[in-house]
């Protein structure tokens, strides 16, 4: 039996969020906190990491030392890429007021079919951007689907790379496979056992160790 999409407002903590269900898959997007999409479900069992320490709480609640560390909320997130603190052609962060904690605009449309929420950042005057998010699932289905779109929104030319960010609650057994056409190990003098690579089926296999 497919159930039709269900999309309830309520609040985690202090955080306003949009919850969204199909019956088979549940997620909270959370646009407050950097356009987060928090608490993903499958038949019940969570998928996504969320950091306790910081969970529903507000901006002064989480400042401090876990700002200086970056305010690491979990779920899923966007950031600019490179990183780095070597030059202005690198992103700094986290921590970022903006793009990774920053409110986001947002607008929902929901149907018994089909759920969009899109959700858009503020401009960011140090990368000269503004992140948009577009967050799709459909009824029947135990997909969901994040489009990232980056614009210039300052008066200069830039360039930036699309950093899609996502924390998930490890634990043995867990495999994750990501469509690849290569693989390449980028520190670490040993080979990385638990990361294969399938050049047949064009899929990387991360495995859960530790």
């Amino acid at each position: 039996m497919t159930h039709p999409i269900h999309l309830a407002t309520g609040n985690i903590g202090e955080w306003f969020a949009l919850n969204i269900s199909n019956g088979l898959i549940s997620f909270s997007v959370v646009p407050n906190i950097g356009g987060r999409l928090m608490d993903l479900s499958l038949a019940g069992t969570r998928v996504f990491y969320t950091n306790p320490r910081l969970r529903g709480k507000g901006m002064a609640e989480s400042a401090g030392t876990e700002f200086s560390l970056g305010r690491n909320y979990g779920g899923s997130k966007v950031w600019p890429g490179p990183q780095g603190w070597t030059s202005e052609e690198e992103w700094p962060g986290p921590p970022d007021p903006v793009l990774d904690c920053g409110p986001y605009d947002w607008e929902a449309v929901v149907r018994p079919d089909v759920s969009r929420v899109h959700m858009q950042s503020p401009h960011d005057e140090y990368t000269g951007i503004s992140l948009r998010r577009a967050i799709r699932m459909n009824s029947g289905s135990s997909t969901v689907e994040v489009l990232h779109t980056m614009h210039n929104t300052s008066r200069r030319p830039v360039r930036w790379s699309i950093w899609q960010v996502t924390q998930v609650d490890a634990c043995q057994g867990l495999e994750i496979f990501i469509p690849a056409t290569g693989f390449h190990q980028t520190f670490g003098d040993k080979p990385y056992l638990a990361a294969g690579f399938n050049a047949d089926e064009r899929r990387l296999r991360v495995r859960y160790e530790d």
